[in-house]
C-alpha cells in the first residue's frame, strides 16, 4: 500500500504557492507516495480522518489546532503544532526565546517613538508599521485585521533583514534582503535579495534557536542593529521565490526529500 502525504492550505496561500505545491507534489509521487492537497476553506479534517488516516503531513495552514488534532491520531506534522503555535504569534515567539537570544526590545503602548507596530499574527512583512506618533499609531492600529498586536524599539539599521533557511534543523542558506524605498525589505513588497553567507557567530545564533524548537522547515528572520544580527520573527510557512529567483538550489525539492526520509524512517520503526 502506498504511504499517504496530505499538505494542508488555505485558498488563498495555495494560489501564491503552486509552484512550491506543484514541486513537493511531483516529487513524492516520483518516490511512488500518495500525495493530497487539503485546501482547508472547503474541507472537513475530521470527516476525512474517519476515512483514511495519512502517513505524513506538511502544514501549510499555519493552523496549530489542526495540527495538534493530527498528532493526537499519530501522524507526523511538518511542521509541529509547538512550532506553527510559537512562530504565527510574535509574542509567544518573544516570550519564548527571551533570555536565549537577543531582539529588539518590546515597548509599552506610546512608551517611545518612532516605534514599529505589528500584527501578532501577521507574515510576509504584512502589517507592519513605523510610526512616528500617536496620531500615526492609532492609524496603524486601525488598519490591522486584529486587535492583537506589538510594539516593538526600531533597529539603527532599517531597509535590510536576514532570512535564513532552515532544513531538519540545519542551515540550508541565508538570504539578504534590501530596500531603498521601505523600512520594510521583504521580497514579496519588491525588496532585492541575494544569498548571504554567515559567519560563525552568526551560524551559533541560529543554532541557538534551532536548539529550542525542532524546525522542520521554515525560516529565521533577522534584522540589523548596531551591524550585529537581531532576531525578528520565525517563518512558518516560509516561501521560497527568492530562493529559486536569485540561487541555484531547489530548496523544495530539498524539503521533499526531507520528507521522504521521515517516512522511510516511520517504516524503520514500524518494522
Amino acid at each position: 500500500m502506498k504511504q499517504e502525504c496530505w499538505v494542508l492550505y488555505y485558498m488563498e496561500d495555495f494560489k501564491k504557492n503552486r509552484r512550491f505545491v506543484d514541486i513537493i507534489t511531483n516529487r513524492l509521487e516520483e518516490a511512488n507516495i500518495l500525495t493530497k492537497v487539503i485546501l482547508l476553506d472547503n474541507s472537513n479534517i475530521e470527516v476525512m480522518l474517519k476515512v483514511n488516516v495519512p502517513d505524513i503531513v506538511i502544514n501549510r495552514s499555519r493552523n496549530y489546532e489542526i495540527a495538534e488534532r493530527l498528532e493526537q491520531k499519530g501522524v507526523k506534522v511538518l511542521n509541529n503544532s509547538f512550532v506553527t503555535k510559537c512562530a504565527n504569534d510574535k509574542l509567544s515567539t518573544y516570550k519564548f526565546l527571551r533570555d536565549k537570544i537577543e531582539f529588539m526590545p518590546l515597548l509599552e503602548e506610546g512608551q517611545e517613538y518612532p516605534c514599529v507596530i505589528k500584527s501578532r499574527n501577521g507574515h510576509g512583512g504584512n502589517q507592519v508599521y513605523l510610526v512616528h506618533n500617536e496620531t500615526e499609531k492609532d492609524k496603524a492600529v486601525r488598519q490591522l485585521d486584529s486587535e492583537k498586536y506589538i510594539c516593538q524599539r526600531v533597529c539603527n539599521d532599517p531597509g535590510k533583514d536576514l532570512r535564513v533557511y532552515v532544513l531538519g534543523g540545519e542551515i540550508v542558506l541565508a538570504m539578504l534582503r534590501q530596500s531603498k524605498e521601505s523600512f520594510k525589505s521583504n521580497y514579496s513588497l519588491g525588496g532585492s535579495a541575494e544569498e548571504y553567507i554567515l559567519s560563525t557567530e552568526e551560524k551559533d545564533i541560529v543554532y541557538k534557536i534551532l536548539s529550542t524548537m525542532d524546525i522542520d522547515y521554515g525560516g529565521i528572520d533577522f534584522i540589523f542593529h548596531d551591524g550585529k544580527l537581531m532576531f525578528n520573527e520565525i517563518e512558518d510557512a516560509v516561501g521560497a521565490r527568492m530562493v529559486y529567483e536569485n540561487t541555484e538550489k531547489d530548496i523544495v525539492r530539498m524539503f521533499a526529500d526531507y520528507v521522504i526520509s521521515q517516512l522511510d524512517d516511520n517504516m524503520e520503526l514500524d518494522l
